[in-house]
This record gives structure tokens, sequence and C-alpha cells, in this order.
């Protein structure tokens, strides 16, 4: 019998990026840090999930540093949103 217990939701970040931001740049950052994620449109506004595999509290502030890191190098118009990023389930 195999006692080990599987995860039933993994758990995600999400978050909306700006026009300006390009999502390859933020996908192949993410990627580079040993994330998973998607890209996905909703309404119009392009969405970054994240896949965190050790929890969404401890995935959340290496995520955002990514984020903030890509934004600040590579916005391709507009200014960057160094200290906005703002997951969905932040209020």
């Amino acid at each position: 019998m195999n006692d080990q217990r599987q995860p039933s939701k993994a758990e995600t970040l999400r978050v909306r990026l700006p026009d300006w931001q390009d999502p390859v740049v933020v996908l192949t950052a993410l990627a580079d840090a040993d994330y998973e994620a998607v890209l996905d449109e909703i309404d119009g506004d392009r969405y970054v999930t994240v896949l965190c595999p050790r929890s969404r509290d401890a995935d959340r502030e290496p995520v955002r540093e990514v984020l903030t890191r890509e934004a600040n190098a590579m916005s391709l118009e507009g200014p960057p949103f160094d200290a906005t990023v703002r997951f969905d389930d932040e209020t």
C-alpha cells in the first residue's frame, strides 16, 4: 500500500500583465527561475499563472522578485511596475 499523499490541487499565483510587458520575457524569466507558468487571456487582459512547487506563501516573494526584475529590465513602453506587482489574491 502506498501511503504517500498527493496534493489535491497545485497552488498557483496569478498576475495581470500590463499591456507594455512582453509575456515571452516574463515566461522565460520564470522558467529560468524554475517556475512553470502559462499565459492566459481573460476579457482582453493578459495574465500569467505560476505553479508554486513549494506553496503559494513560500513562492510568492521569489516570483514577485522575478516579475519585478523583468518589468524593470524589459519594459517596452511606459514605466516599470517595480513596486506594484500584485497577485490576484492580494487586496
